[in-house]
């Protein structure tokens, strides 16, 4: 759905997206592409997750604690150390993402065929056609979207959990606890990384999509 606008709209002129609704894309998406289809990308997002969430997450009290030295961590240390370590992790896992949104975004061309059968096929495609410059396609979207969410989920879910932990002497081991901080961190980023997301996806898909049509 985040990409559907400009190539339609290019091609009819007028704003009839054909990916409306969630149960009507997953309903049209396995009618027309089968079940698999909606796994597309599988092997490249993990590929993504495992060095961007590795990276976001791992390196974030690191940073945080070099930010504050002694001190404890204000709301401002934790969204500085957010933003640092998202757009970090996301510098280092662009080739992935950039391999995943063209992956899932594809449609059969005309010979009905994928333009690209795999994650290493797509690698090695985007690399002989556009260079390695290809792989950072949508990168300064994509970096600003990655620190803002990384700031606003684990910023929130760091400073919210110290509140709540400080004002109602909460164990910092307690499931409901972390499940809540979690929940409403989720929340936070999904709403703050959206705008964002929407111009990423764009960007990185737009080559498919000017191949296919």
């Amino acid at each position: 759905m985040q990409n559907e606008g400009h190539s339609l709209k290019s091609l009819t002129e007028k704003f009839n997206p054909k990916y409306d609704r969630l149960t009507k894309t997953l309903s049209l998406i396995y009618k027309e592409e089968g079940f698999k289809s909606l796994w597309k990308g599988l092997s490249a997002g993990l590929q993504r997750q495992i060095v961007f969430c590795g990276l976001r997450v791992g390196c974030y009290p690191t940073i945080r604690d070099f930010i504050v030295g002694d001190s404890s961590p204000s709301l401002k240390n934790r969204i500085t150390a957010g933003l640092i370590t998202g757009a970090f992790g996301i510098i280092i896992a662009s080739p992935c993402d950039v391999v995943k949104v063209k992956l899932q975004s594809q449609v059969r061309n005309s010979s009905n065929t994928n333009t690209y059968k795999g994650s290493l096929e797509a690698y090695n495609k985007i690399y002989k056609v556009e260079g390695i410059l290809g792989f950072y396609s949508g990168l300064t979207p994509n970096i600003l979207r990655c620190s803002i969410m990384n700031s606003a989920e684990l910023a929130s879910y760091d400073h919210i959990k110290s509140f709540l932990m400080t004002s109602f002497n909460l164990n910092s081991e307690s499931k409901v606890l972390q499940i809540y901080c979690a929940v409403v961190a989720s929340l936070i980023a999904v709403f703050f990384s959206s705008p964002l997301d929407v111009v990423k996806t764009r960007i990185m898909s737009v080559n498919i999509l000017i191949t296919v049509f």
